[in-house]
């Protein structure tokens, strides 16, 4: 999740591996009774933080957003809940961690309004800080345009969800659901993310549904049935360009 170099040949007895624990989510009401039962959608860690992503809360005043403290043996304490959509029972589709920050993408768009004023109730993504504090603190978020680029638009006329992101050294790239016209590919400036700015994007036609990024390329999978894997060349942030794609 971290920016961090790693070879992709694991090495160790992969064929002894043990379940060392379980944990049931659930939120912390204290009643017994009022425990809400969550589906996971993603999931990210960094320094001892665990964050999971939930992709449906059962009423819009549910946590979205599930954060844990690791500890030593790696088991996940509760550490508090947060509402990444207070509008919406639609919640968070992607999740991803580095430069000290959590970054959660919102899968809100099918049941938002593109007149939403600025807020995390309608930001496709919303920025913690876990290294100021034993709590992660809420530092920013960011609500795409829909009037000018990247014209985050669905053909519905509601803003374009998240539907994957990706951190690597001081930029975010992110996954949109099809937009009308828009730029399902963006890339956003988070070295200060306080203030996030989108900077660049590309049109892809169709939905984002994952994506790996090197420091020269942007591997996306898509909906599309003839152009499944598309690679996008960001040597230059500020201009990203669609080099290639494969049909499977």
């Amino acid at each position: 999740a971290a920016d961090i170099s790693c070879s992709p040949f694991p090495t160790g007895p992969w064929e002894l591996l043990t379940r060392k624990s379980s944990y049931v989510l659930s939120d912390v009401r204290r009643r017994s009774s009022d425990r809400v039962f969550h589906r996971p959608s993603a999931l990210a860690i960094l320094k001892n933080t665990l964050v999971i992503g939930v992709e449906f809360a059962q009423s819009i005043t549910e946590p979205t957003l599930l954060f844990f403290n690791l500890r030593e043996d790696g088991y996940p304490v509760y550490s508090l809940g947060f509402d990444a959509t207070p509008t919406s029972r639609i919640g968070v589709t992607a999740l991803t961690a580095g430069g000290g920050h959590i970054f959660a993408g919102n899968g809100f768009g099918s049941a938002s309004d593109v007149t939403c004023q600025h807020s995390t109730a309608c930001a496709q993504i919303v920025i913690f800080n876990i290294t100021k504090s034993e709590e992660p603190l809420l530092a920013g978020s960011l609500q795409l345009a829909t009037a000018a680029p990247p014209f985050a638009t669905t053909i519905n006329g509601s803003s374009a969800g998240a539907t994957s992101i990706t951190y690597r050294r001081g930029y975010i790239y992110l996954g949109l659901e099809k937009t009308m016209g828009g730029s399902e590919f963006n890339i956003i400036d988070v070295r200060d993310p306080s203030h996030p700015l989108w900077i660049a994007g590309v049109a892809i036609g169709r939905s984002v549904t994952s994506m790996a990024v090197t420091s020269t390329r942007a591997y996306l999978t898509t909906s599309d049935s003839k152009r499944e894997l598309i690679i996008i060349d960001i040597t230059n942030p500020r201009e990203p360009k669609l080099i290639g794609s494969w049909d499977a």
